[in-house]
């Protein structure tokens, strides 16, 4: 987050995992990892669109948000981005599940595969969406910063 801070963006960003992050726990004698992740994605899918809500609420709705989701966040964000009254810009990097409707969350695919990518991509294409694809190997993060940070400024200035 500090990335998006240094270049001059506003972050603003809630405990997906309700204290209990996933490294915290794996330890843990009995812990089931499949339990985690589906309480995880139902606290975050309770909460995401109210939380939104709020910042809206505080910040004013003549604001220009944008939303980035990582891994976990990737299906939250493609959800807000869809509803299309909160956000003007989204951007994505590693999203955990998504299916290739951007609506549904499958099980747990970590990466995303590149075949539901592919059909995701061509979806957006199809809808007329206006998108940019940025694939990256070795310094991931890093470049997906760097490529998020350029497209958020590409709609907000």
């Amino acid at each position: 987050m500090d990335y998006y801070v240094y270049h001059g963006f506003t972050v603003l960003d809630f405990d997906h995992f309700f204290g209990e992050p996933i490294h915290d726990c794996m330890d843990k004698p009995g812990f089931d990892r499949p339990m985690w992740i589906e309480r995880a994605f139902s606290n975050t899918n309770t909460h995401t669109r109210p939380w939104a809500d709020a910042v809206v609420k505080k910040y004013g709705s003549g604001m220009k948000y944008c939303a980035v989701g990582f891994c976990f966040g990737g299906p939250q964000v493609f959800n807000l981005a869809k509803e299309g009254s909160l956000i003007i810009c989204d951007a994505i990097a590693d999203p955990a599940t998504l299916s290739e409707d951007l609506t549904e969350i499958d099980e747990c695919t970590c990466p995303f595969p590149k075949e539901t990518r592919r059909k995701v991509e061509n979806r957006l294409v199809e809808q007329k969406k206006t998108c940019h694809f940025h694939i990256s190997s070795g310094r991931v993060k890093e470049d997906c910063q760097r490529g998020m940070v350029a497209w958020f400024k590409r709609f907000t200035t």
